[in-house]
């Protein structure tokens, strides 16, 4: 029901009573809500619809046709524990780079940010290593602490970085130190 529904959220029937009929002639296709689920996980398929509409707009507006998106969403193979750190960190600090955020207990919507937030709900959480990567057996990120990944985050956001808008204010306290956990 649920995977019915969230579809049906994502593409809408005209009125509430048809979005209704939707999902339950969804629900009642056992083979429709495999699909659906498997589609509702991926990226790739999330890009998909996100773009189309997107772009169809975008390229009305400029008068032009072709591919909106081409070349901004891309797959990295990332091959060590570092690059994988490296790319969490990153994702992590785009508030901060797109200068949106000011430190690392006001990016919204980050796994930082749910660090930080449990954290300061149970201060036993700080010395549990980092989580493994979900479906990924060969590698992971390296064996360090919820406390340590937040300091490498709010360490590297208050790096200047050529080409970025953004960076953590040296007037804005350590995270650590928000949290009480500052050495």
């Amino acid at each position: 029901m649920e995977v019915a529904r969230r579809w049906v959220r994502l593409f809408p029937a005209s009125t509430p009573e048809l979005c209704a009929q939707k999902v339950a002639a969804i629900v009642e296709n056992a083979e429709q809500v495999a699909v659906y689920r498997i589609r509702l996980a991926d990226v790739s398929w999330l890009m998909k619809c996100l773009s189309e509409p997107i772009a169809r707009r975008a390229n009305g507006e400029d008068k032009v046709t072709g591919r909106f998106w081409e070349g901004r969403f891309k797959s990295q193979l990332l091959l060590s524990e570092k690059s994988i750190l490296a790319a969490m960190t990153y994702v992590d600090l785009n508030p901060v780079r797109a200068d949106i955020a000011n430190g690392v207990s006001s990016l919204d919507n980050t796994s930082v940010k749910m660090r930080h937030d449990q954290i300061r709900k149970d201060e036993a959480c700080a010395s549990q290593t980092l989580a493994p990567l979900a479906g990924v057996k060969s590698m992971n990120v390296p064996p360090m602490s919820e406390t340590e990944y937040i300091d490498l985050v709010d360490f590297t956001g208050r790096e200047w970085h050529p080409g970025k808008r953004g960076v953590i204010k040296a007037d804005e306290p350590p995270a650590l130190r928000k949290l009480g956990l500052d050495k």
